[in-house]
Order: C-alpha cells, then structure tokens, then sequence
C-alpha cells in the first residue's frame, strides 16, 4: 500500500515534509514530495466522486446545496446519505442487505484483506457485473464480465497527482469486444436512457 493508506498516513507524509524542509529540498528543481498511493488510478476515481461520502471534486453528499447542484445537473435525485466502502460492502452482502454489484477495475478477492471472507461474499451475490481490463481472480464469482481497454488502447485526458490531467495518446487498437471504461459506462447509462455523449477531444 502506499504512505497516504494507512492509519499513520497523515503522520507520514507530513514526516515526508519535514524531512524535505530539514534537508533544504524543498522549492529546488528535481526535489520535492510525492507520497505514493497505494493502487493504480486512486486519484482518478476520488477526484471523480466513487468514494462513498463525496460527488466528484470533494463536494459532500450530505450538503444540501451541492445535492442541488448535482442533480439540476444529472436530472436524477441523489441520497442524502453517504455510501458504503468497500469492506462495508462486503459486511452487507453477508447479511443479506445487498444483492448486486457493479466493479469496476479492482480485484477485491485478491487485494482485500480477508480474501475467502471477500469471496464467499461475491458467492452469495444475486447478480455480479465486473468490468476490467483483466480476467481477475474477482472475474470467477462474476455473472457478467465487462472488457475493459488499457490506458495505452485509448485517447483519454488522465487525472495526475499534482491536480489537473495529462493527455493520453492512444498506441494500439483495442482487442475484439474491449472498450474504455468511459464509453462501456455511458453505454449503460444510454441503454437506461441517460442520452449521454462524452467526446474525448481535449
């Protein structure tokens, strides 16, 4: 896992800066701090608003005026209420509370802690979509398993560490049947009549 993923994160990476002020390697070229996350695209997919308590850019799920905001934009009511993570999800589908899952690029069953209690979890799941670019250890307990296409198979604007994004160029076609993760989503969403069109061009 990276520094910012554990109980101690804050601690560590303000322990990072210190060590960049006590050395003098701060405010010079090549120097400077970068605490490492601990998987890929975490940035991305916070900056975007999958984490449980936040609409994209941070903004709180239980403000009101964001609500607002969000759903004059999207033309849908959201819950006032925040989400489940990931291990309260997994607590849910054993009690019987939750039923289906949509994931999108993370090996749960590989990566979360207590893999076979993880596992038995997405056993009991009535209906379970995966969408990777991989066919995962995850994959195995998936009803649906939705092809994603690498970052090198694409021309996507990419979310970067320091804030803001970097252009990806797109190198090689995508295999037979795979897709970016943006255009599988708005398909979906198109299939239950959302109407939407999302342009690349950046």
């Amino acid at each position: 896992m990276g520094v910012t993923q554990h109980n101690q994160g804050s601690d560590t990476s303000t322990a990072i800066s210190n060590l960049l002020l006590v050395t003098g390697n701060y405010m010079r070229p090549g120097t400077g701090a970068y605490p490492m996350r601990g998987h890929n695209h975490v940035q991305g997919a916070s900056d975007h608003g999958s984490m449980p308590n936040n609409l994209p850019g941070y903004q709180s799920v239980d403000d009101p005026e964001v609500r607002t905001r969000f759903e004059s934009a999207w033309k849908a009511k959201l819950p006032s209420t925040k989400g489940l993570d990931n291990h309260q999800m997994v607590e849910a589908i054993h009690a019987g509370k939750l039923k289906a899952m949509y994931l999108i690029g993370e090996d749960m069953s590989l990566v979360d802690s207590n893999a076979n209690f993880v596992g038995d979890a997405f056993s009991k799941l009535q209906f379970f979509v995966v969408q990777d670019i991989f066919f995962s250890n995850t994959c195995r307990y998936a009803d649906v398993v939705l092809p994603g296409a690498p970052a090198w198979k694409r021309m996507a604007p990419s979310p970067v560490r320091r804030g803001g994004f970097k252009r990806l160029y797109q190198v090689l076609e995508p295999l037979e049947d795979c897709q970016p993760d943006w255009k599988i989503i708005q398909d979906l969403a198109n299939q239950m009549g959302a109407g939407l069109e999302v342009s690349t061009s950046i």
